[in-house]
Formats: structure tokens, sequence, C-alpha cells
């Protein structure tokens, strides 16, 4: 359902002029109609017009994944405030430091997370506290306009930070392309792959920019589907009950609704999916096998950042002519891989992964000049921190992330390729591998497992490992472990894994391979 530039009503409204009962919103509390939800929306918005902010300000939003939250950030969107996506699981002290870096001049808290909103602003005396738990709040929702904004108004972009796991985040744009009016914003929604395809399941949290999009869906006439924190059952049943057609998910995500027994899977109707995105990660080609074996060739896969968007993009039929690649670039962007000394390496050639904008804006961090100055080789030409290799058709692979490198006995180790394999062995239901000093190597590479078996043993891993993967790459230590620690975009944080090391009990393999 395209914006026309004639007509200034975004398309939730049409849908609850036509369509009035039927869902637009479900979530764990239950069901949203359109009448209810375009209401709720123009409500917010007008309600947000009334406060005394410019459309140059940002709102913070701090909630769950649920309808209410999802409602508040198309009511802004619709109002043309930007908004700052908070991680709901963030601390008084992390809400602070972003309150004041992203200049923010209200925070939106549902009931649940009132109190931290709260003491996050003591000391912030022009950032002003709304939400469900606020009876000023309420009163101006209460006596809101339910009338459709309209399209003209100007408009602020989102901000974003970045996950912090190498020092505190950082903001960023979004969208990155500029936008002027909110007929802007609901242009680029317009443009999502999964406009049209009926209804879109929300399975990652909302403040992060893949499952963000289902703001501009929603707003673009197109039924949102919120499971809260992802389960594999609960996302299934979503998908038969709902008859959902699209979903972004991260690589955990798919070996989590693999880890179902095979009748149970089956047991739900899937056959409603017509497009299934992953990103966030590299997908182990194991697992990405067998979703398509299960879903059928509707699986794309997008590599990006939320300070660039996606750079590099691939279909389920490429992808099979090219397992294990996220892809060919994607406009506005040419990837190019480089060597540290700064020239290009050759096809095949593992070297630092950089995009060149075609725009020439390249990337921005608020706040940090130093760290945006240190993700451009020149002008236009950044790098996310990834390393990979492009073959001779500019198909990208990946190996790691910049700061999870190891360098074991004056050879590059890259942590993503060991993972991959491990995650091949039957038994394995989790992996990750990061690296620790060596007095000897300089750095090793050690492993941590989850597997699915009492019987299985360090030594039957390992023989696995090695068997595919030459022995310089192969974990010098393996550890099995109940539980492997991620983040709520399923990646795993190496930093605290290394830090955690010492002093985690485990059953370990010791340095002789």
């Amino acid at each position: 359902m395209a914006v026309n530039p004639s007509v200034d009503l975004a398309p939730i409204f049409q849908r609850a002029a036509d369509e009035r009962d039927h869902v637009a919103i479900a979530d764990p509390a239950g069901v949203w109609s359109w009448s209810d939800a375009a209401s709720a929306a123009a409500r917010i918005a007008s309600a947000l017009t009334a406060l005394p902010l410019p459309h140059d300000q940002r709102i913070a939003v701090l909630g769950e994944n649920d309808a209410a939250t999802l409602l508040f950030y198309s009511g802004a969107l619709l109002a043309g405030f930007g908004t700052i996506m908070l991680n709901q699981y963030l601390t008084v002290p992390e809400i602070a430091y972003i309150l004041e870096d992203g200049e923010a001049r209200a925070i939106w808290a549902d009931a649940g997370r009132a109190s931290l909103a709260r003491d996050a602003v003591v000391g912030l005396s022009d950032v002003i506290l709304i939400g469900p738990d606020d009876a000023t709040w309420q009163r101006a929702i209460n006596g809101a306009s339910t009338t459709p904004p309209a399209l003209d108004l100007p408009t602020t972009t989102d901000l974003g930070y970045t996950s912090g796991t190498t020092g505190r985040p950082k903001g960023v744009t979004v969208p990155k392309e500029p936008v002027a009016t909110v007929r802007d914003r609901l242009g680029l929604a317009a443009r999502h792959h999964s406009v049209g395809l009926g209804p879109h399941l929300v399975s990652g949290p909302l403040y992060h920019g893949g499952p963000h999009a289902a703001v501009g869906l929603l707003l673009m006439g197109t039924p949102t589907i919120l499971i809260g924190k992802f389960d594999a059952r609960e996302a299934l049943a979503a998908i038969d009950r709902y008859r959902v057609a699209s979903s972004v998910l991260v690589p955990t995500h798919l070996s989590r609704l693999l880890q179902l027994e095979e009748a149970e899977r089956m047991s739900y109707d899937t056959s409603s999916l017509r497009l299934i995105v992953h990103t966030g990660s590299p997908c182990p080609p194991s697992v990405k096998r067998a979703v398509i074996d299960w879903f059928g060739p509707i699986v794309r896969e997008t590599y990006g950042g939320i300070e660039s968007g996606p750079i590099a993009s691939i279909s389920t039929e490429e992808w099979l002519a090219h397992p294990g690649s996220t892809g060919r670039a994607v406009w506005p962007y040419e990837i190019v891989v480089m060597r540290e000394d700064g020239t290009e390496c050759a096809i095949d050639e593992v070297g630092l992964v950089f995009a060149r904008d075609e725009t020439g804006e390249g990337i921005s961090y608020r706040n940090d000049p130093e760290k945006t100055a240190a993700a451009h080789l020149a002008p236009s030409l950044f790098t996310l921190g990834d390393y990979g290799r492009l073959d001779a058709e500019g198909y990208l692979y990946l190996t790691s992330r910049r700061h999870d490198l190891v360098l074991s006995g004056g050879v590059n180790v890259y942590p993503a390729e060991a993972e991959s394999i491990l995650l091949e062995h039957p038994s394995v239901v989790d992996a990750a591998c990061y690296g620790i000093a060596d007095a000897d190597l300089g750095e090793r590479l050690v492993g941590v497992v989850v597997v699915s078996a009492n019987d299985v043993t360090v030594e039957d891993v390992l023989t696995f490992c090695v068997r595919r993967l030459a022995r310089h790459k192969t974990p010098r230590e393996l550890h099995i472990v109940g539980e492997i620690k991620r983040n709520h975009m399923g990646k795993v944080d190496r930093r605290r894994l290394r830090a955690e090391h010492a002093s985690t009990t485990v059953t370990r393999r010791g340095s002789g391979l």
C-alpha cells in the first residue's frame, strides 16, 4: 500500500475505515483492531503535538515489546517527532547517559519502567517524563483528537545507539537518508520488503533497527504481531494463528526454532510465510540450509549496521549457489576489502571489509568525531569492523569482527569460522569462540559449546572439529557449558566471555592440539 503524495492520510487510517474490526496488532495481552490502533496512534500524535516541544527535538522511548510501545513510536512518527530507541534492559546510569548524549527533551516509559525513567531524569531538568504512569499524560491522551494528522508536518530522524560491547554506546541517526516531512518517513517505510505481503511478526526488540521497521509497517497498513521476548514455540504459534507472512530474525532465533523436535515444528502451519529476513550476525550454513528446507526459498540475508543500513543482501537462490555468503553490495554501496596497509585485497583474500558510499556521506557517530574518523579510510569509505573476503563475482563472506580476531602464533584465526564448524556437530546446539592471552602463542582460541546429550564429551566435539578445520583454526581449549549468554539480538559478548574465563567452572580440554 504505497503512500500517494496527493493524499494526506497514512494507510493505517484507511484500514481503520475499510476494515475497522480486523486485527491490526496482536501481543501477549490481546489484540487491537484497526479502528482501535488508528485511534490510539492519532491520540498520541495529538497529545505530543500539544507538548511544549519543537519538532527538531527527540523523545526517548523505554518500553516492552508490546502494542503500547509500538503505538507510541507510531504516534510520535505521525506527529513528526524523532525518537531515541532505548534498550528496555538498560540501567539508570545508562539511560541517563543516552538522554543527555541524545539531547532528549522527553522520555516515554511504560508502567513497568516508569521508576527507572524517573530516576534517570534526576538532574536533567529539561527532560519531560510522560507515559501511562503519569496522570498529566493520561489526561492529555484522553482529551486528544482522533483526527488523522496531515503528512506534511516537518519531522526529525530517530536516534539509535550501538550495542556498546567495545565501550559506551554511540548514537546514529535512523533512517540514514534525509527526511523533511512525515510523508518522507512513510515513503521510506513503503519501500520495506515486507509491505504488501501480509501480517508481520516482530521477533526482536523494537529498539533495534530491523524489528523497529514494524513501526513503519503498521502505519503502512501491515498487521503487526508481537510476541515479547523471543520464544520458538510462541513464534510458530503466532505464525500459525495470524497467518504471518514475514519476519526479521537473527541466526540465534533460527537455531532455536530448529532445536524443537521435528514433529512439534511440523505441527504448526507455516505455509503463510513469504519472506524471512535474517541479519545481525553470520548464520552457520548448516542452520540456514535446514531453515530453507523447512520454509522453502523465502530466506533473504542482509549485512549492515544501524549506522549504515543494508550494505549487502542475498536471496535464497543466490545463497544456495554461494553458500556462506552474506551477499553482494546494494545501492548506494560498493564493497571493497582492504589489507592493514591500506591496499586492496585480491579475490578471496581475507581483509577488513569497507563500504564506499556512493552518496558521499559515509557514516557518523554522534558526539564522537574520533570514532567517526577511525571508521573511515577515506571520505565516504568506511568499515563496520568486520573481516571478510570477496569472491570473483563480488559476493561477500564474513569471517569475524575486527575486535574478535585472534592472533595465535602469528596467524589470524577467526572465531566465526570455528563456531560454524562446531555448530555442525549433531549434538551441539550453541557455540561461541574467543581468544585469551597465551604465553607461548600470544593468544589461543577457546570455545564454549552447549550440547544436547549428556554423553557427549569434549574430545568428541574437538575430534569432529579438527576433521573439518585446520588445526590452527580449531579451539585449543573447549568448555561444555549450560548456556552461552547473548544480547537481545543474539550476538555473543566475547569481551564478557574473556572476562569470565578464569572463574568459570567447566569441562576443559588442554592445549595439546
